[in-house]
């Protein structure tokens, strides 16, 4: 088990996916968990829910120390990215194929499962070499060493009621970079549950579509109607 000071800082880091706060060089360049949870709110969602088992995390891990130079003094750390609203808006592009928009859920299905299977190397593995390498560089010694007491530690699956689930999975869109988008409303359980809203945007490389970019959406600004939401169900 990883000691309780290292799980600690590694919760309070980084929000990968939902928005949050930037990176502190002192901690982990990217959280196993929920970070940084931007002005959650309760969830009144009941129905419809899916908690992607861990099984469902198979994706091949990925190295921090590929993203290490020694020597290397730590870089500025990268700017949070813009949460919906008048810096960032959504929905915007062009519907995504269907084929893209099973992979897209997919991604999204595998990234919950590989969280709640607490599994750090492959959690790396679904983000975009774009997305890790500035948050990598902006390590110190301390970090780096949390960092790779993390990815080191044997994955230990969440109990099943602290899993995270996955509410709402908006209409895929291709935007006019090629990348795809598509809001994720997410149930993380911590004593009473939080429903997290997020835009995560899409980068092909290396054969799969990998997370680019999170943008927050504390208010709903994106949450989509429910005519052009997707009730996430264990097939999607």
């Amino acid at each position: 088990m990883l000691p309780l000071a290292l799980l600690v800082a590694a919760i309070v880091v980084l929000a990968p996916v939902f928005g949050g706060p930037g990176l502190r060089s002192d901690r982990v360049a990217l959280s196993p968990d929920v970070t940084g949870i931007p002005s959650p709110k309760s969830s009144d969602t009941d129905s419809g829910l899916d908690t992607p088992d861990p099984s469902l995390c198979t994706i091949t891990p990925r190295e921090p120390l590929a993203f290490r130079t020694p020597g290397a003094l730590p870089a500025v750390a990268p700017a949070e990215a813009p949460a919906v609203g008048s810096g960032f808006s959504w929905p915007r592009g062009a519907t995504a194929t269907s084929e893209e928009t099973a992979l897209i859920h997919a991604a999204i299905r595998e990234f919950h499962a590989c969280k709640n299977a607490g599994d750090y190397p492959r959690l790396l593995a679904l983000y975009t070499t774009r997305y890790l390498a500035p948050r990598f560089a902006a390590l110190d010694a301390s970090g780096w060493q949390a960092t790779l007491e993390l990815a080191q530690s044997t994955p230990t699956p969440l109990p099943s009621v602290e899993r995270e689930t996955v509410v709402l999975l908006g209409e895929v869109r291709r935007l006019s970079d090629g990348r795809l988008g598509a809001f994720v409303a997410a149930v993380v359980p911590a004593g009473q549950p939080l429903e997290i809203d997020a835009v995560l945007i899409f980068a092909f490389e290396d054969g799969r579509w990998r997370i680019d970019e999170s943008h927050a959406d504390p208010t709903g600004l994106a949450r989509p109607a429910p005519a052009r939401a997707v009730a996430p169900t264990a097939g999607t």
